[in-house]
């Protein structure tokens, strides 16, 4: 325990970790920049939105999954500016990745990501959803929390159903799903097609006007065979105490799910 403990100070990631925490405290939230962290070249929309992935993605290393193929294939729906995207491109260099971010801006960004560090993920701009060919409304947050059911600065974009998605591929090494509360939805629609794949993620978010569904999409996975691990992806102190009508988001949880 101690030995962990103490390890993170030899680390480069966990002072690169705090130089964002720091840069956090000092920018405005929604404020464009760009910096180099890890050997990437990051242009970002909201410095605290970077520093959360950062953690997560980098820092946590929570993507990493075990493959034998030298040429994995990788779907991440809601690739937000891409910086899972090039994670899993050095993991996995000669990886298949398509990346799926349904704000324009968003994924303007993570295009120019892309193309600042090389990785060749293929990006399809558009909402995963039950159906494709329409359109739905989306709500612009300017960071990492876009959503269709946010009512600050609407606009329609684009579907497309992410089982058609799926359908295509004979098999799938790593789903990531971090669609801002439209998981359910698309959950429903393709689970009979997610076991194509060994792993899946997804960041379940729950909204205090609309019900608790998790237990719904554990079961749908479990009846296609995956067994799961439910993390915390915020941290909440006195959780009894909170007034969940004054927050936009009551519940947000990292969920793996795996294959034996």
């Amino acid at each position: 325990m101690f030995k962990r403990a103490f390890s993170k100070f030899f680390d480069p990631k966990y002072y690169t970790l705090l130089r964002l925490i720091a840069l956090s405290a000092m920018k405005q939230k929604n404020k464009p920049g760009k910096i180099r962290i890890s050997g990437f070249k990051i242009e970002y929309n909201d410095i605290r939105a970077l520093m959360g992935m950062y953690h997560e993605i980098i820092y946590q290393d929570h993507y990493r999954f075990a493959t034998g193929s030298e040429k994995p294939v990788i779907i991440d729906c809601g690739a937000n500016i891409g910086l899972s995207v090039l994670y899993f491109h050095r993991v996995h260099p000669k990886a298949q990745i398509l990346a799926i971010e349904a704000d324009p801006a968003v994924a303007a960004i993570l295009r120019r990501n892309l193309e600042a560090n090389g990785c060749a993920a293929t990006v399809i701009e558009k909402a995963a959803w039950s159906n494709s060919d329409s359109e739905i409304t989306f709500g612009q947050a300017g960071a990492d929390s876009g959503s269709i059911f946010s009512t600050e600065n609407v606009i329609r974009v684009p579907t497309i159903r992410f089982k058609d998605i799926l359908d295509e591929y004979p098999s799938i090494d790593l789903i990531k799903m971090d669609i801002e509360g439209a998981e359910m939805e698309v959950i429903e629609d393709c689970y009979s097609s997610l076991d194509r794949s060994k792993y899946v993620f997804i960041e379940f978010h729950s909204f205090p006007q609309r019900e608790q569904r998790l237990e719904r999409i554990l079961e749908l996975l479990a009846s296609r065979g995956f067994r799961y691990k439910v993390l915390q992806a915020r941290r909440e102190e006195r959780p009894f105490m909170q007034d969940i009508t004054k927050q936009e988001m009551d519940v947000q949880l990292n969920v793996f799910f795996s294959k034996n």
